[in-house]
């Protein structure tokens, strides 16, 4: 007697002259589910509440973000008043993993009244949904009416657009898994279609600097702030005189000609720059997140 291959079944049907009729149907795999290409993740506090109302908090909560991931193979984030997003090209044990993380290290630093619900993952099972939710995630701001941060410092926008460098990973990460997103599409999502470095206006400097350096102020001695103050004395040149810089800066005039004598991160500079150009070029007022045409658009489903 013949056995039927492995991993098939069989299926028996009875003739009407009594005799089995034994008919090899399609062959079954041990696992009928489709890998996850990645995990889109949302993250709220168990009673739905604000989770960031301050803007220095979002600015942590990026940072807090970023450095968690930063093992991963995190494609974007975007927190939205009362929820976060992530996509994360990771298997769904590993992607959950980097929830925990970050629920513990925001609950650490921010003390939030209430704890945060399960982390709510998504399964993004081809290449077209990445896309899809990868654009999602960067529109919450539009489809939830949100217009409190108008540089969008909450999300990985800024990493993604060289503007801010603790996570400029995600941008190696989007160039080789979601090759089709281009500079264009992401400054859409600013409202605005070209973002050229600068130098004005430099009163706008230490904001400019502290979104460069995802940092709540310059006021310091870590070395995360004098590398910031640096940057930001290299790239105010001579537009400004000694004296003003250091009141501007909150330092003394001495620093700030010991620190001009210093090698200063010339990419932290180019994202002070292009901070700088955003705030020339965009308004609180028109900012934050509406894409040109897509404004009016319903986000597609992720």
């Amino acid at each position: 007697m013949l056995h039927p291959p492995l991993h098939c079944r069989t299926s028996q049907k009875i003739r009407k002259d009594g005799q089995q009729n034994t008919q090899q149907i399609l062959p079954v795999t041990e696992n009928l589910s489709m890998e996850a290409l990645a995990q889109h993740l949302m993250l709220r506090l168990k009673d739905g509440r604000v989770i960031a109302p301050d803007p220095l908090d979002r600015r942590l909560i990026a940072r807090i973000v970023l450095n968690q991931a930063r093992d991963h193979q995190l494609l974007v984030f975007a927190l939205v008043d009362s929820h976060l997003h992530l996509e994360v090209v990771e298997p769904f044990a590993k992607a959950m993993e980097l929830a925990r993380c970050i629920e513990i290290a925001v609950t650490l630093r921010l003390r939030p009244k209430v704890g945060f619900a399960p982390a709510h993952p998504k399964a993004i099972r081809d290449q077209s949904h990445l896309y899809h939710c990868f654009d999602y995630i960067l529109r919450q701001y539009a489809h939830h009416g949100v217009n409190w941060d108008p540089f969008m410092d909450a999300s990985s926008l800024p990493d993604l657009l060289g503007m801010r460098l603790v996570g400029h990973y995600t941008a190696q990460h989007v160039r080789r898994l979601l090759p089709r997103v281009k500079r264009e599409k992401l400054l859409g999502y600013l409202g605005i279609s070209a973002l050229d470095p600068t130098d004005a206006p430099l009163d706008q400097l230490v904001n400019a600097t502290c979104a460069a350096a995802c940092l709540p102020t310059l006021t310091g001695k870590s070395r995360k702030q004098q590398r910031a103050r640096t940057a930001a004395i290299t790239a105010a040149g001579d537009k400004l005189k000694v004296n003003h810089l250091a009141a501007l800066l909150g330092v003394h005039r001495r620093s700030v000609e010991r620190s001009r004598q210093k090698h200063a991160d010339l990419d932290l500079v180019a994202a002070i720059r292009l901070q700088l150009a955003l705030r020339t070029t965009t308004t609180p007022e028109d900012a934050g997140a509406f894409s040109g045409a897509s404004r009016l658009q319903s986000p597609p489903q992720c």
